[in-house]
């Protein structure tokens, strides 16, 4: 667990780059139309830093605004915002702050990549031997939705999914876990595992799999917690 010192203010300041897809799409349809106040993304780009050269090689792009997440996305939403109003275009600015909440913060990211790596590197315990199956979590078409459901149902005997906030943002994570609860009417086989790994969602796990008792990976010391998924995926102490 981190201490109060290695928390630092970056920490908890979200980063453009970090928010979801669609406010990268809002931000494009918005910025890179022509404007005849010229409040588009060269503007923008202007009140970044980029030189004249710069705009003008942008201009040559045919996605000049998603080049502009790409290269200047590790800046926060909240000095976006500012500069998109000091360039009076507040509609947008209003528009990138609903994405505010649905975006984690730096510290978040941080600790689900760590959580992911520490199942990745997980030594099989015992007898118990894994392959962890990770499905796309950006689904935008029928037929990969219709791929991931026969891949749960042929390939996954147990189906771990994690709560946080970006389970409500992910329309393939709905799907997928729908999926697997399907396949296990009323819980009894237990193919669903929920894992916890955000405090502020406690209060807000979905009702689909609110009936499923879930592993609190934030209540658990290290060792216990592996211990119970362990088990939870079917492995036995002898």
């Amino acid at each position: 667990m981190a201490h109060d010192e290695d928390i630092t203010s970056a920490d908890n300041e979200k980063l453009v780059k970090d928010m979801p897809k669609d406010a990268h799409t809002m931000l494009i349809k918005h910025l890179q139309p022509k404007n005849i106040f010229g409040r588009n993304y060269k503007l923008f780009a202007d009140k970044l830093g980029y030189s004249y050269q710069d705009i003008q090689y942008l201009e040559s792009k045919d996605k000049p605004v998603q080049q502009i997440i790409e290269e200047k996305g590790d800046r926060t939403i909240a000095e976006w915002i500012s500069l998109l109003k000091d360039m009076e275009r507040k509609d947008v600015a209003e528009d990138l702050e609903k994405f505010i909440e649905k975006t984690p913060t730096p510290r978040q990211l941080k600790l689900r990549k760590s959580y992911v790596k520490r199942i990745r590197n997980r030594r099989p315990v015992g007898n118990l031997t894994m392959h962890l199956f990770a499905l796309a979590m950006k689904i935008e078409s029928g037929s990969v939705f219709e791929t991931t459901a026969v891949a749960i149902e042929k390939t996954c005997k147990k189906f771990v999914v994690i709560l946080s906030s970006n389970f409500d943002h992910s329309e393939g994570a709905h799907y997928e876990s729908q999926i697997a609860t399907g396949l296990s009417p009323g819980a009894k086989e237990k193919r669903l595992i929920p894992v916890l790994i955000e405090e502020a969602y406690r209060s807000k796990i979905p009702r689909t799999i609110s009936h499923i008792t879930y592993l609190d990976y934030l209540r658990q010391d290290e060792k216990h917690f592996w211990d119970l998924l362990a088990q939870s995926l079917g492995w036995s102490a002898k």
